[in-house]
Formats: C-alpha cells, structure tokens, sequence
C-alpha cells in the first residue's frame, strides 16, 4: 500500500459540486476518500455569479481535501480535467507528513 504523503486541495463553484463528488469517488483507487466544506472566495480572478455574489463581492465555492499518494494526483487530476474541461477550479498541494485514524 502507498503512503499518503500529499493533500490534495480543490476548491471549485457550489453548482458542480454534485458532479465533483461523482467523479472523485468513480477514482476510489487514487482517492479513498475527501471531505467537503462550504466555503467563500475572494480575489481578482474570483468569477461572481449571482447578484447576491456581486453585492458581498466573494463567491460560494467548495473546498474539497484529499489526502493521497503523491504519485496518484497527476493521474486524478487529469481525470477531472477531462471531465470539466474549463471549470472554474483551483487546486493546490501540500505535503502531509502522516496519516492515520484512531479507528
């Protein structure tokens, strides 16, 4: 078994969440699982949708963490890639130094 040493972090708009979710757990051999949270984005390059969105000036997003084999995230990344095409999503990653459960 592969150590999951990286975090894998995605944060894309509210509305594609659902078929996010879909296509990260249809790669359950890269990805054994994520958590999911609302979250808000702020920034230049931050796309407003809404009026509510325009008037607050940050955008609803979800913030999806994977943590994974370092090897596997070029693979899952291209996966959501080719699935999305131009979604508005970002992603970032950061080493993990261990991983484990009390289970």
């Amino acid at each position: 078994m592969k150590p999951k040493n990286c975090l894998l972090t995605l944060i894309f708009p509210k509305a594609i969440e659902e078929q996010m979710v879909a296509l990260v757990l249809m790669q359950h051999e890269l990805a054994s699982g994520f958590t999911t949270t609302d979250v808000e984005g702020h920034g230049r390059n931050t796309s407003l949708q809404s009026m509510g969105e325009k008037v607050r000036g940050r955008a609803r997003r979800v913030q999806m963490k994977v943590v994974l084999n370092d090897a596997d995230v070029p693979a899952l990344l291209e996966h959501l890639k080719e699935k999305l095409g131009n979604a508005d999503i970002v992603y970032w990653l950061c080493p993990v130094m261990e991983f484990g459960s009390f289970l």
